[in-house]
């Protein structure tokens, strides 16, 4: 690798998180923190991840689509902002409850 080339990929990374922040689309901003994490590189960019997942939370996608039609959206917004201190127990199981009982209740059909 060349020697300045992990600073610049690191900018590159912290570009594409500020854009997916300014992004209407939730599931790309959770699905980038998501893999962030699993490949172990989230604590490079703990304030941009921060400050998504907070975007997130207060309620800054609310104007766009939030998810709370798709239960595994719903399960890995709730599992990040978990994972990061934010207690929002209520809100999750709003949205989930309300996804379990619309799905056995067609199961009663």
């Amino acid at each position: 690798m060349h020697p300045g080339a992990a600073p610049a990929k690191e900018q590159e990374v912290r570009r594409i998180i500020v854009a997916a922040a300014a992004s209407p689309d939730l599931a790309a901003k959770l699905e980038l923190v998501d893999v962030l994490q699993r490949i172990g590189v989230d604590y490079h960019f703990g304030k941009e991840i921060d400050d998504l997942l907070h975007a997130v939370y207060d309620g800054d996608d609310a104007k766009d689509d939030n998810g709370d039609d798709d239960l595994c959206l719903i399960s890995v917004r709730f599992y990040l902002l978990r994972k990061h201190g934010v207690q929002q127990f209520k809100l999750a199981w709003k949205s989930m409850g309300s996804q379990w009982l619309k799905q056995t209740r067609s199961l009663d059909k």
